[in-house]
């Protein structure tokens, strides 16, 4: 059976026009995108692993910036 995969992002062309799904982007891009955005943000306070707690459940560290930080979301979410 083969895994499930969840959007966050679709895409369009310039017409409005949904474009198939390999341009639409997944949940676990979008979350390592949140993930790191924010652990940058918190880096000025110090607490980037504070910042990517609401990630930390489903996610294992892959970021040099953050040793702590959880970034990446493993197959299933």
């Amino acid at each position: 059976m083969k895994p499930l995969i969840y959007y966050a992002h679709s895409a369009q062309d310039e017409l409005g026009n949904l474009l198939p799904y390999e341009h639409w982007q997944t949940l676990q891009s979008h979350l390592v995108n949140v993930g790191e955005i924010a652990a940058e943000f918190a880096r000025v306070f110090g607490a980037q692993e504070v910042a990517c707690q609401p990630f930390s459940r489903s996610c294992h560290c892959r970021s040099q910036n953050c040793k702590n930080a959880c970034f990446r979301v493993g197959s299933k979410v």
